[in-house]
């Protein structure tokens, strides 16, 4: 009788469905737990665009809740959003994001993908560069003064490798670094 068979193939299954529940539920919370302890901005999202979860550092980033993030298209906080999920193209971008207040603000994001259930995910991990911007910036001047001052010299100085191989010379008449190869006489 295939009543008498009921429990017994209720049970396994049951079991499996439980088990198949809890770990789903431990591995929800372990990604979500990787998720929030990133440094930096990590926003989810589909391949349409639209946000399905971001860290907390993204809601810093860009001073959005991540409920007000959600469902929402990713332009909202990168506008120039195109090429991003092109499957064979760069991995890495420098574009600009906009904050809640209305600022641009230079950002670094590299893209990742996966699936779930068939459907493609991209995972986006964003940094703000404005910082390094400056850096940048400041030590092209401070080169650039470098130089202007070092070609008023009135003797030219060089730089030697540790083999005693001219590396660069500046100084007076001299107008930019140039290699040379010259080998110094000890």
């Amino acid at each position: 009788d295939s009543r008498s068979m009921l429990p017994f193939v209720l049970v396994p299954i049951t079991v499996t469905a439980v088990t198949l529940a809890w770990y789903f539920y431990f591995a929800s919370r372990r990604a979500r737990a990787i998720l929030e302890s990133a440094t930096d901005a990590m926003l989810v999202v589909t391949e349409s665009g639209t946000m399905l979860c971001v860290n907390a550092a993204a809601e810093r980033l860009f001073g959005y809740a991540a409920k007000e993030l959600r469902g929402k298209p990713l332009t909202l906080v990168i506008p120039e959003a195109g090429g991003l999920f092109e499957r064979d193209g760069a991995r890495r971008f420098e574009r600009f994001g906009i904050t809640r207040n209305g600022t641009r603000t230079a950002i670094e994001l590299s893209v990742g993908e996966f699936a779930v259930e068939g459907l493609p995910r991209f995972i986006l991990t964003v940094r703000d560069i404005n910082g390094r911007r400056r850096t940048e910036e400041v030590l092209r001047e401070s080169e650039a003064y470098l130089q202007l001052l070092v070609g008023r010299l009135p003797v030219i100085v060089w730089v030697a490798d540790d083999r005693g191989i001219v590396q660069s010379m500046f100084g007076s008449g001299i107008t930019s670094w140039r290699e040379t190869n010259l080998p110094l006489d000890d």
